[in-house]
């Protein structure tokens, strides 16, 4: 086992362009993906290159790939690598003849393992000579004017060494001034810097012997929110200890080594003020910097808010139960929100659920609305009760939702759920509506068996939990259809200024997680993969319940029976969207992804159906790719509109770039519409036939499937067909229905 101390990272060989196809060959029965590395077999966790050629916005990886179409692998000179660990457990290893280049890699590594697992894996340590820390301050530094594809010829040549640094102007563009004042810099033989990873978003740096200005090199992935501070305090590790400092002027920001973050440091200007660096006698200092990834503060704040917020509420309760207001409030003057008591007191045979839905305000239609929606139409022997806005209830019964009896939280459904500030607004005000509903409708919360939060949402969420705590006997139903993804992970479909969203999403995720976890007892999701995250020593497999969601096929049926379909050369559009205009949904990859298929057939028209915080940014990129006469915007669209839209189409698209699911594709395929996605992993029990799977973030090889359904009629045909399959076998939504039922009353 490798000791944990700084950074230990792991290049695995081999390394592949095309990483699909390889299986392991640890057991007969076993199969994997080759991309999956077993660092951790030696308590190892940061793999280089494991998705070598196939990230988006991985800026290693792009120069990596500069080296690669040069048959070089010097790249290793240029990243903190400290291991090489050699898998030998594939089925089918790459030949060494053909790829010489990359098993030429070994020169760079000790000529014997340090460490092997049986006759598969063997790991090897860096040669000291070509070791690069993750943070150091160059020897020499070379400055090269074009791109980084420049990168591979100077790194292979004799000139450069491994401590050695390298800044591009095309890179580096607003700080080229910089750049001069680095070209000729050496360092002093009595320079010496040792740096402690405090966490992985705070290192701290010790410099001692610095003299003048210099270039520090950090090896992370470069992002503009990496901050240097002057460390001054004796607070050593604090989670305060930079909060109210400046940090090094965003001036003196590089992008160092074609891919890492770099700052120019002047140490005359920092040690500048008495008493904030360690003056030697032969006027060189002694200097503290500390590297702090700067919204980790965010996280921090928002941990705060939130804690504070869940112990005030955990006050509150505790303070009117004490003043035993809950049973007095039984006796007050019935609202007209409340059913009459005569009723509740009625003992009856059908199970009581209630339906807790305050975030909904009756406006657009998301998957979790969906799955409520149709839970409450199909499961037809309960006393069903509907805890909602005054636009929802609305809503429900221009649905045909009659058989259940409505309880109104709030008269006032409009918000503006654009903005942060709006999605905040109506966040407190419905958590508090929904928190008094409950309060004022005891006797409702007591007499009945279920009740289900339809979401995650604090609004739906914490008043369940509420009644939950009144009434221990209830079972709590928690819809936990969505993970957020990490803020500031590759995968999150939160881009640039749209970030801080993301973080909110995912940060108030935490305690309804938490509190779901070990309090609930259902937990529907919308795929296998969510379940295990639920799995606890107290809660089994089966009280989780993967709810999927479903398709009412009686409209779509009736069509594809009848002699009305329409030929597939007369429809108006050759592909669907529908979902809402959301970050996760991929709404503007799918403009980028349109605008290529357009680039091949000028005539493509495609229809987007749905509405939401990214329309106006949609609309933007339809301008500016001069695509208003090939995208049609819809707007929200139910029902029979939705219907004759897909009469008219030719297929659905599902762009979704992180999800837990998706529905909104089904209800096009149901009507025999082919579909076309990013391979993720839900979809993979979602959709295993009549969907083409594209490669992950890859926009061009989605468009190539569309172009492929549309130009291939024996494809198209095959893949129709088991679209309109699928969803006859798995998602008839009467069948699903009773199946969750039947499963949460067993």
């Amino acid at each position: 086992m490798v000791k944990k101390n700084k950074d230990k990272y792991v290049l695995n060989l081999p390394f592949y362009r095309d990483n699909k196809g390889y299986e392991y060959i640890w057991y007969s029965s076993a199969s994997g993906n080759a991309n999956a590395s077993m660092t951790a077999i030696f308590g190892l966790n940061n793999s280089v290159l494991e998705d070598f050629f196939s990230s988006v916005g991985n800026r290693f990886n792009e120069v990596a790939k500069s080296f690669d179409r040069q048959k070089s692998v010097d790249f290793v000179k240029l990243g903190t690598i400290n291991y090489l660990l050699e898998e030998k457990d594939l089925h089918e290893l790459p030949s060494e003849t053909d790829n010489e280049y990359i098993y030429s890699v070994r020169k760079y590594f000790a000529d014997k393992p340090e460490y092997s697992f049986g006759d598969k894996l063997f790991l090897y340590r860096i040669r000291p000579e070509f070791y690069l820390p993750h943070i150091y301050v160059p020897e020499s530094a070379f400055v090269l004017n074009r791109s980084i594809d420049d990168i591979p010829r100077l790194v292979s040549s004799s000139d450069y060494g491994t401590r050695s640094s390298i800044f591009i102007k095309e890179q580096n563009q607003s700080n080229i001034e910089n750049l001069d004042k680095i070209k000729n810099f050496q360092k002093r033989d009595s320079f010496s810097l040792n740096y402690k990873k405090i966490n992985s978003t705070k290192y701290a740096v010790d410099i001692k012997s610095v003299h003048g200005i210099f270039p520090l090199i950090f090896l992370e992935n470069y992002n503009k929110w990496w901050r240097v501070y002057l460390d001054t305090s004796d607070d050593n590790g604090s989670v305060f200890q930079t909060w109210f400092q400046k940090p090094v002027s965003d001036k003196n920001r590089l992008v160092a080594n074609g891919y890492a973050n770099g700052w120019l440091i002047d140490s005359k200007d920092l040690c500048a003020n008495k008493g904030s660096c360690q003056k030697n006698t032969d006027g060189t200092h002694d200097l503290r910097l500390i590297i702090e990834f700067w919204p980790q503060r965010l996280f921090y704040l928002g941990f705060f808010f939130l804690g504070a917020a869940f112990f005030a509420a955990i006050i509150y309760l505790i303070y009117h139960k004490k003043r035993n207001i809950l049973p007095r409030l039984f006796y007050c003057k019935a609202f007209d929100n409340t059913i009459k008591m005569s009723k509740l007191s009625k003992k009856t045979e059908k199970r009581t659920i209630i339906f807790m839905s305050n975030v909904d305000t009756g406006v657009g239609m998301s998957g979790g609305t969906t799955i409520y929606l149709y839970f409450l139409n199909h499961w037809g022997d309960t006393h069903k009760i509907f805890f909602g806005s005054l636009g929802t209830i609305r809503r429900l019964k221009q649905d045909n939702i009659h058989d259940t009896q409505y309880v109104e939280s709030d008269n006032d459904d409009y918000c503006n759920l654009l903005t942060i500030f709006g999605i905040f607004r109506h966040t407190i005000r419905r958590l508090r509506k929904g928190l008094a509903i409950v309060r004022k409708n005891s006797q409702i919360i007591l007499s009945a068996d279920y009740i289900y939060s339809v979401s995650d949402f604090y609004p739906d969420f914490w008043p369940a939990f509420y009644a939950k705590l009144k009434n221990k006997k209830i079972k709590w139903i928690v819809g936990y259809y969505l993970f957020a993804p990490a803020p500031f992970s590759r995968r999150s479909p939160y881009k640039g200024i749209h970030r801080f969203r993301g973080f909110l999403y995912w940060l108030m995720q935490r305690p309804t997680y938490f509190i779901a976890k070990r309090f609930a007892d259902i937990i529907f999701v919308t795929s296998e993969p969510d379940v295990k995250k639920f799995i606890t020593k107290k809660r089994n497999r089966d009280e989780i319940v993967v709810v999927q969601g479903g398709v009412d096929i009686t409209e779509s049926e009736k069509y594809l029976r009848s002699e009305n379909v329409i030929p597939l050369e007369k429809r108006k559009y050759d592909a669907c969207f529908v979902g809402r205009f959301h970050f996760q949904k991929g709404v503007l990859e799918l403009i980028d992804i349109w605008g290529e298929v357009c680039r091949k057939k000028n005539t493509a028209k495609l229809a987007m159906i749905g509405d939401g915080v990214l329309e106006s940014e949609v609309k933007k990129k339809i301008k500016k790719y001069g695509l208003e006469k090939n995208i049609d915007l819809l707007g929200y669209k139910n029902g029979q509109d939705k219907y004759a839209i897909f009469k008219q189409s030719k297929m659905m698209l599902h762009p979704a770039t992180y999800d837990s699911g998706g529905m909104a594709a089904a209800e096009g395929m149901a009507w025999g519409l082919p579909g076309v996605s990013f391979d993720l992993e839900a979809l993979k029990t979602y959709y295993p036939k009549g969907m083409l799977k594209s490669e992950k973030n890859n926009l061009d090889d989605f468009s190539e499937n569309i172009l492929k359904l549309i130009s291939d009629e024996n494809l198209y045909s095959k893949t129709a067909e088991d679209a309109h399959n699928l969803i006859l076998e798995v998602w008839d939504w009467k069948k699903r229905a009773e199946m969750v039922y039947k499963k949460i009353t067993i």
